[in-house]
């Protein structure tokens, strides 16, 4: 009788927030969240079914599958299949090996296969990130037949895609039969042959295809091609040797990625120094940001002039050259005020360029010596001396561009 009686003073304890209609407890349960809590709805969930089916759709918005905690990753593949329809942000990556941090194939068979049984649930889907690491970059025949299958039945309404890790032909057989009229910003990562971080200039046999993995009517607003993570040895090595034949099967492919494109493209970003930009310049009418990103530019001027010269007539508002080094000084002569028309970049309000290889004086450091200046008669080498710098930031506030530099200062 006594146990009774503690039952249902606890029910009635409950009951009271109970009673309130799941829009107020919506509101509670978003008010309790915090990015340093994110535990919160979890534990929330598992009080009762109610409190579950009120926070199940926020639970499983972003899923990113751990690489790390095989129990926390099978558990959440298996729940996949029911609740799938609640993801729109989906992060799959096949882990790799803790020890020797090689790819585990295993893996990427099982997630592959997981993601082909379940695709048609995930009819909110808008983001899929999936990073597939084989060992040599290819997929097995298996592998192959499940990434087809998954974007065969992905419903149609995704609008970001980022593939990486695996080869561009296993990417176009599958992108072939995707049916995606409402993707709008794709990223490739990928290889064009076997063999470990293959530079972007040797995706040459299959470029041409590039046009394939565009989807009928889709509108593509936002392109980054290149590598964001090569190293520095490959970006060093990536030299497009193909680029001095008129045939250029890297040129083919890009142009009928941007002609596709040419209608609803805005913003793209490059990480690769073999950019073919005088050939496809005149497909970007619409590009209004630019970003340059991990390029090296060994203090060449002609690099310069070919990767970002033929953008200096066009209708860009915003440029970045982000994380780049080398960059010679002749870049400043483009924002040179004459007090006349802008003759380049006429359109630009934001400019952001780094690293600026430089050194300080007097107007810099007020304990600076000028005694023993090995600068002084450097004049336009690879050092930005201060004066050029200075007026270069001088003649960007003339010009009326916001412009955000950054230095790799030179320490005697």
């Amino acid at each position: 009788m006594e146990a009774a009686r503690d039952s249902r003073s606890i029910v009635n304890c409950d009951a009271y927030i109970l009673r309130l209609p799941n829009e107020i407890l919506l509101l509670i349960f978003d008010a309790a969240k915090s990015p340093y809590a994110s535990h919160i709805p979890y534990r929330l969930a598992v009080v009762c079914h109610r409190f579950r089916d009120i926070l199940v759709r926020d639970m499983y918005r972003v899923v990113s599958l751990p690489k790390h905690n095989e129990r926390q990753r099978s558990a959440l593949i298996a729940l996949l299949p029911s609740r799938g329809h609640h993801i729109r942000r989906l992060e799959a990556s096949a882990p790799v090996e803790r020890r020797d941090y090689e790819p585990d194939d295993a893996q990427v068979s099982n997630l592959l296969l997981s993601l082909s049984r379940c695709a048609k649930q995930f009819t909110n889907l808008r983001y899929l990130q999936l990073h597939l690491h084989t060992l040599d970059r290819t997929l097995t025949t298996e592998q192959q037949v499940d990434l087809i299958e998954m974007f065969k039945v992905l419903p149609p309404h995704l609008q970001e895609l980022d593939l990486a890790g695996f080869l561009w032909t296993a990417a176009a057989k599958a992108l072939a039969v995707a049916q995606q009229p409402n993707l709008q910003r794709i990223l490739l990562n990928l290889e064009s042959i076997p063999g470990a971080w293959m530079a972007p200039a040797k995706l040459t046999a299959n470029c041409p295809a590039l046009s394939i993995h565009i989807p009928a009517r889709s509108k593509l607003e936002h392109i980054a091609i290149g590598f964001a993570d090569l190293p520095q040895i490959e970006r060093d090595s990536d030299l497009h040797p193909c680029s001095r034949h008129s045939s250029c099967q890297w040129d083919t492919g890009l142009s009928d990625l941007f002609v596709a494109s040419s209608s609803s493209l805005t913003n793209l970003t490059i990480f690769t120094g073999s950019f073919p930009t005088s050939s496809v310049v005149h497909h970007l009418k619409q590009v209004t940001t630019i970003t340059f990103e991990n390029i090296d530019f060994h203090w060449d001027e002609d690099l310069l002039d070919k990767l970002v010269g033929p953008f200096a007539t066009s209708s860009v508002t915003s440029l970045r050259l982000v994380r780049c080094s080398g960059i010679p000084t002749t870049f400043a002569e483009w924002f040179e005020y004459t007090g006349q028309f802008r003759q380049f970049f006429p359109a630009l309000k934001e400019l952001g360029a780094g690293l600026l290889y430089t050194h300080g004086d007097k107007e810099d450091f007020d304990e600076y010596d000028s005694e023993g200046d090995i600068f002084s008669e450097i004049g336009d080498g690879p050092i930005w001396l201060p004066e050029v710098r200075r007026k270069f930031v001088q003649d960007c506030e003339m010009l009326g561009i916001h412009a955000v530099l950054q230095y790799d200062w030179w320490e005697s």
